[in-house]
Formats: structure tokens, C-alpha cells, sequence
């Protein structure tokens, strides 16, 4: 992402920045490659690194910009003891989506197929039932 910083290498380009590249890059820095000391990877196995490295700054500071969004809502609709046990069971089940695309994705790239599609399911299912909640009466709407 040095070398891209603003809009990184582009979405699932990490892969493209190979040996020729990555030594390219080292000689503008004055340094030398070593074949030994770089891997290939598709990504950088962390959701903050890979979306860095293929976005930049730009594409990372919008994607944190609607987990933050969501994490926020998240807490401002937090289930109250009035209501329903399926709310609670969609609040849980979305805060802990939440939970694996935030803290897991320090250590893996958590928006994969498996991970992404449970993780926006359970979250658009907390959300279309969001307005029922007993905090929807207390704090402002979802759109605030």
C-alpha cells in the first residue's frame, strides 16, 4: 500500500503484485529483493491489511466508516427486557456477525463467501426488525 496509498493496487489485485513488482518497488526504495524473505499470497490473511493493500486509505477509511455505522446502531437498538425473544436472537446473531468481521478480520480476511454471506444475512435480518425493538420508542431512527 506504499506505493498505492490513496486507492491501493484495486480489489482482488493483491495477488498481481508479484516478484517482479515487489523488486521494483525495493529498488525505488533503495533496497534489495530476496526471493526468500516474500511469499505469494492472494491476500494478506487480515481483513484491515488486504482491504489496505487493494483499496488504500480511500476504500479502507469507507469501509470502517459503515462497520463503525452499523456498530453503532447495533448499540443504539441494543434489546431492552420488554422485548421479543426473536429480537434478541437477531441482535445477538448480528452483533456476533459483527463481532467476526471486526476482531476476526485482525487475523483473516473475514469477508470470504462463507463468512460475508452469514454475516450481511444476519445483519440485514437484525436490521428489517430494528424498528420494533422497545429502544426504537427511546432513541431516533435508523436513519439518524
Amino acid at each position: 500500500w506504499r506505493h498505492n496509498p490513496l486507492f491501493g493496487l484495486g480489489i482482488k489485485n493483491y495477488g498481481d503484485a508479484g516478484p517482479k513488482i515487489q523488486e521494483q518497488w525495493l529498488a525505488q526504495e533503495g533496497r534489495h529483493y530476496h526471493g526468500e524473505h516474500y511469499l505469494a499470497y492472494a491476500h494478506a490473511h487480515s481483513f484491515y491489511l488486504t482491504n489496505l493493500a487493494e483499496q488504500g486509505l480511500f476504500g479502507l477509511g469507507i469501509t470502517l466508516a459503515v462497520l463503525l455505522r452499523i456498530a453503532w446502531l447495533l448499540y443504539r437498538r441494543r434489546p431492552q427486557a420488554a422485548d421479543s425473544d426473536d429480537y434478541w436472537i437477531l441482535w445477538l446473531a448480528a452483533f456476533g456477525a459483527l463481532q467476526v468481521v471486526l476482531l476476526n478480520g485482525i487475523f483473516n480476511t473475514t469477508f470470504h463467501h462463507e463468512h460475508g454471506l452469514l454475516s450481511v444475512l444476519l445483519l440485514g435480518l437484525w436490521w428489517s426488525q430494528a424498528d420494533k425493538s422497545s429502544s426504537a420508542k427511546t432513541y431516533l431512527p435508523m436513519t439518524s
